[in-house]
């Protein structure tokens, strides 16, 4: 999940690791205590990264010489690449679950957590059933809805749960139209069943049985 900041003689990299942020100020303010680098513009505008937990990191790529750390990368989830086709030859060589493939950045880079879990509600496929075992209509569901998710994110500013903040210092409010992740014990807003709650891949992961089915044999 890297930034990319186009330059004429190349770009930077940033990545906010897990607490990272970046602000765009018009004037001049003093650092706070976790302000690390400013990105000054003619214009007199700047870009701040902010990172509390200092997991993030900011790199320069020069013209024509690929960073090391794009060439692994997968395709991009709201670009053509990334289709039912695709996602499903890939599905057919793992036995891994589902959202931990949909997670993982050499497959399809930019779907957190949050949003696998709320695109295999929608794509009515549990988060637990093997790759492999996907279906051409299936994967085909995953994809539009990882798309949709995406996009509806983006429109309302990203999610806020805890500290996330927008560039511009407000915080983002799709987390009011999640469905799954967040809500376990609720009520799942499409049949009334209990959301449940597990822990996969060391990651919370959230479900309903009544639209996505029991947990998969193992």
């Amino acid at each position: 999940k890297y930034i990319l900041l186009n330059f004429v003689h190349g770009r930077l990299i940033i990545h906010l690791g897990m607490t990272g942020r970046l602000r765009v100020l018009d004037t001049p303010i003093e650092p706070a205590k976790h302000d690390h680098i400013d990105i000054c513009f003619n214009s007199g505008r700047f870009i701040r990264y902010n990172d509390t937990r200092r997991f993030g990191s900011v790199h320069w790529e020069p013209t024509g010489q690929p960073h090391f750390l794009l060439t692994t990368l997968g395709v991009e989830p709201l670009d053509d690449a990334f289709n039912a086709n695709y996602l499903h030859t890939v599905c057919q060589k793992r036995k891994t679950p589902i959202k931990t493939l949909l997670m993982n950045h050499k497959v399809v880079v930019g779907i957190g957590n949050i949003y696998a879990s709320e695109a295999l509600f929608l794509a009515k496929v549990h988060p637990s059933k093997p790759a492999h075992a996907i279906t051409k209509q299936e994967a085909k569901a995953i994809v539009q809805h990882s798309r949709a998710c995406l996009q509806s994110a983006i429109a309302c500013g990203g999610t806020t749960l805890k500290d996330f903040q927008k560039a511009d210092g407000k915080p983002g409010y799709f987390q009011n139209k999640l469905y799954v992740y967040g809500r376990q014990k609720q009520a799942c807003l499409i049949c009334q069943t209990p959301i449940e709650k597990f822990t996969q891949a060391q990651r919370a992961t959230f479900f309903c049985a009544g639209c996505q089915g029991a947990m998969p044999a193992t």
